[in-house]
């Protein structure tokens, strides 16, 4: 199958489509061939060195990185990419999924290695490295983080896991004799449903009968 114009730097497959190859080439481009005919049958332009290559396992999603650049492709949707990405400041070397498959990695020339939420494609943490990131991946339970530098060292940390939203309180309903329920002002409605002072009162009371 011939149809790329420099070298191939990556190539990827889908379980959900399993004649399907997709490859990124430094001739900026990622193509989709369909491996009975040996036919390419979709043509994407990063507009960059594509460096690395990511399906998303449902299969319509391609995600793809060159230069500083992560883009998001919807092989099934006409048109430009869904997302573009661009939070490193040197080329992006690889892209990796998780093992939940729900956060997207990316490592660079820059030292750093960024991690998405796929459901926004947000960053949720940056991590630092002594050298060039090369390559990147996550042991079996996302238990720990895995990066290749090019300083020849293996760099094993345990993966950071996003912290859980904090829980908000209800808010208060406003008591009686307290400052917010003269607040209100004169010109508030009674609410029938809200006790009054003099209830209140009533059922201290009752405590004591």
């Amino acid at each position: 199958m011939k149809g790329h114009d420099d070298y191939i730097r990556s190539v990827t497959t889908t379980p959900m489509c399993p004649d399907i190859i997709i490859t990124g080439s430094y001739d900026h481009t990622v193509k989709l061939w369909d491996k009975r005919t040996g036919e390419c049958t979709q043509t994407m332009d990063h507009g960059f060195p594509v460096e690395s290559l990511v399906v998303l396992p449902a299969g319509g999603i391609v995600i793809c990185s060159g230069s500083n650049k992560i883009k998001v492709w919807d092989v099934h949707r006409a048109g430009g990419p869904l997302v573009s990405l661009s939070n490193h400041q040197k080329t992006i070397t690889c892209l990796a999924l998780d093992h939940s498959n729900s956060r997207l990695l990316s490592a660079s020339l820059d030292h750093q290695v960024k991690m998405y939420d796929l459901s926004n494609y947000k960053v949720t943490h940056s991590l630092k490295y002594a050298a060039p990131v090369l390559a990147i991946g996550t042991t079996a339970h996302n238990t720990h983080l895995v990066a290749g530098c090019s300083d020849g060292i293996v760099n094993i940390r345990e993966n950071p896991t996003p912290k859980p939203e904090p829980t908000k309180r209800p808010p208060s309903a406003i008591i009686p004799g307290s400052y917010g329920y003269f607040a209100r002002g004169k010109n508030s409605k009674f609410n029938p449903k809200e006790a009054t002072a003099g209830s209140t009162s009533k059922r201290k009371e009752a405590l004591f009968v």
